[in-house]
């Protein structure tokens, strides 16, 4: 089922990309709104807090996020961002599942501005929240920041698809474990859709 998700991905992305316009452009004052799904892949370091076999352990889910943003310059652009990780399916001897939260701010520095594939790095951080499903039920908050790059591709002058390969460092305190600090290290592939809004167009031919 993952294999056909990331192909239809792949086909989308080289269908939409066959159609888009010669040049588009990264404006400056404008504001810009996005949703993207992907894959994530994260060590076990939770699961060893738990005292718990990787017996069960689906490193590999889906991920659903939201964003918004506002591009100060052609080539840089601040915003934030919403996270939803499945983390990891019920393992033997557990009864729930483990699904993280990330919600916090991202800065985007685009190293061209003109054109329709743009390409970019990007870094950000923030806060996360970490919930266990089940017959004893828990949560842990913390903290995650990260590093990765992509590139926009414009369908049009005000929207287009994005792809987006992303390291995130996570770490939670566990109050249910004597506070224990754990840590995780996910990295993750997605693909965005965005839609740009005001700012002004260049005259440039």
């Amino acid at each position: 089922m993952r294999c056909i998700l990331k192909c239809s991905i792949a086909a989308l992305v080289v269908l939409l990309t066959l159609s888009t316009p010669l040049r588009a452009q990264v404006l400056a004052g404008s504001g810009e709104v996005s949703a993207n799904v992907g894959f994530n892949n994260l060590s076990s370091s939770v699961l060893k807090a738990y005292n718990a076999t990787t017996s069960g352990l689906n490193k590999e889910n889906v991920q659903f996020g939201f964003g918004g943003g506002y591009n100060l310059t052609k080539y840089i652009a601040i915003g934030g961002e919403y996270e939803y990780l499945p983390m990891f399916s019920p393992m033997a001897g557990y009864t729930g599942s483990m699904n993280s939260q990330a919600y916090g701010g991202a800065a985007r520095f685009s190293l061209m501005s003109d054109g329709k594939f743009v390409p970019y790095v990007v870094a950000g951080g923030g806060g996360t929240h970490v919930s266990w499903t089940g017959a004893n039920p828990t949560t842990a908050n913390g903290n995650y920041f990260g590093v990765g790059g992509g590139v926009s591709i414009y369908l049009h002058h005000n929207f287009g698809i994005r792809g987006e390969y992303r390291w995130n460092h996570d770490s939670q305190t566990i109050s249910e474990l004597g506070n224990k600090s754990v840590t995780e290290n996910v990295s993750s592939g997605a693909v965005a859709f965005f839609y740009q809004f005001g700012g002004k167009q260049s005259t440039k031919k």
